[in-house]
């Protein structure tokens, strides 16, 4: 089975304007997340890891930790960078993003020795101990995220320094999933009780889940579809980096599959 590490140091391999998931640098004592470039943008942006600024990745890679670094684009709180760029609808990189080449092997998704640190929990200790009811309609698990307020999930579910990465990762594990039926487009943010829980696809009602990342074979709603891709992503990320965070996100997520009608299928999948 292909695991996400090897997708991640699949597109590492990749020059840099080729690849199309975020990746880390380092000059000195500053790392910065370099997020691919968008189709529409002119040059990439390396955000900071320590506080919440970019700058664009032809200063950082001429002048290292002395470029000019701007506010980031989701502390304004209406989703416009310090250009002026309305970023509120450019949420769904999902178009842009595209895996390349072969998979390697033996690294993780940013070109360093694997560490042997355990994620939060196993999927199978996960399916274990949950107990699942399809008793309970979905509109009581979970809530759209108003559009006044989407610009704030990201950095609340995965945290500021990880949600470029985290997104990039969301998308191209749901390519994976679903290579048949997945073909980018817009997500929705859903939430319970104003925290936030996953994203899910909405450029169809169901899709097909086919993949080497998972035995599981079926197809699920777009609901449970990203659902399995945002579990994934959390899972992945608790092997990368240490977040109090993510582990809050993950248990989360966990704990409101309880009720949920497809709670079988999402389990099954990330078993």
């Amino acid at each position: 089975m292909t695991t996400i590490d090897e997708i991640f140091a699949d597109d590492r391999s990749n020059p840099p304007a080729e690849r199309s998931l975020p990746w880390e640098e380092t000059h000195g004592t500053v790392t910065v997340v370099v997020e691919p470039k968008p189709h529409w943008a002119s040059d990439m942006r390396a955000f900071r890891r320590t506080e919440q600024t970019y700058c664009y990745y032809a200063d950082w890679t001429e002048n290292g930790r002395r470029a000019r670094f701007y506010g980031h684009i989701d502390t304004s709180g209406d989703g416009r960078d310090d250009e002026g760029t309305d970023h509120a609808h450019a949420r769904d990189r999902g178009r842009t993003l595209g895996l390349r080449g072969r998979v390697l092997r033996g690294r993780d998704g940013f070109g360093r020795a694997k560490r042997e640190r355990r994620p939060v929990l196993s999927f199978s200790a996960l399916r274990r101990t949950s107990s699942m009811s399809t008793q309970v309609a979905t509109s009581h698990f979970a809530t759209l995220v108003p559009d006044h307020r989407r610009g704030k999930f990201l950095p609340t579910l995965f945290g500021h320094r990880l949600f470029i990465v985290a997104e990039a990762a969301v998308y191209t594990i749901m390519e994976r999933l679903s290579p048949d039926d997945y073909r980018g487009g817009f997500w929705n943010f859903y939430e319970h009780h104003d925290q936030p829980l996953f994203l899910a696809p909405t450029s169809r009602p169901r899709y097909r889940i086919e993949s080497g990342l998972t035995e599981f074979r079926g197809e699920v709603s777009a609901e449970a579809a990203g659902i399995i891709a945002t579990m994934f992503t959390l899972s992945h990320l608790t092997f990368q980096y240490e977040s109090d965070l993510l582990v809050e996100s993950f248990h989360r997520l966990r704990d409101n599959l309880d009720g949920h009608p497809e709670a079988s299928e999402i389990f099954q999948a990330i078993d």
